[in-house]
């Protein structure tokens, strides 16, 4: 069984994860089995992501060859499937690479999430049992059980669905505590 991942198209962005009870997010490399387990799902999910190109260096002349996504995936959501018996999951990359990320649901930061694959990715619960990541999934993303049938999206690797959004731009980095920056006539004294 092979690894298979292609662009979500528009009129299929409704998910809903209808037989789910919980769902995960985050760095996908954090739950998806690689080298250290029976099958490197991960590898083989890279490999399928990516494709050689070959190029010359605008200032040396040099020819080289660098892998290129195969499409604009902070602009589009990746699907995964790994196994036909097991259900997809959803990933793309995030504006700025490595980092942390807050996860909102309403509104609210419900988590930070930490990236080291410079993506992020909503999994099905199951899918991370059949994996038996449970534990790496409890502690190096979030668990959510309060979702609903959305439309998922990304936008310069900010995503979108339902009640829950996830940024990785700019805005997302800036300090939440910048009082300091705030000045008024007792801050001179």
């Amino acid at each position: 069984m092979k690894v298979q991942t292609y662009q979500l198209q528009p009129k299929f962005q409704h998910i809903d994860f209808e037989e789910e009870d919980q769902i995960w997010f985050g760095d996908p490399c954090y739950v998806v089995p690689g080298w250290n387990d029976d099958r490197d799902l991960w590898s083989e999910l890279c490999d399928k992501m990516f494709h050689p190109v070959t190029k010359q260096h605008p200032d040396t002349g040099d020819i080289y060859t660098s892998n290129d996504y195969d499409f604009d995936d902070k602009n589009h959501i990746r699907v995964v499937n790994t196994n036909p018996l097991w259900p997809n999951f959803y990933m793309w990359s995030t504006s700025f690479g490595d980092g942390t990320y807050p996860l909102l649901h309403q509104g609210s930061k419900v988590a930070e999430l930490g990236v080291d694959a410079g993506c992020l990715s909503v999994v099905p619960w199951s899918l991370i049992k059949s994996w038996s990541k449970e534990a790496d999934a409890k502690r190096l993303g979030h668990v959510a059980v309060d979702f609903r049938r959305a439309h998922l999206s990304v936008e310069n690797g900010d995503m979108f669905w339902g009640d829950y959004s996830l940024h990785t731009g700019y805005e997302s980095q800036e300090d939440e505590h910048d009082e300091w920056m705030e000045c008024n006539e007792e801050s001179y004294v």
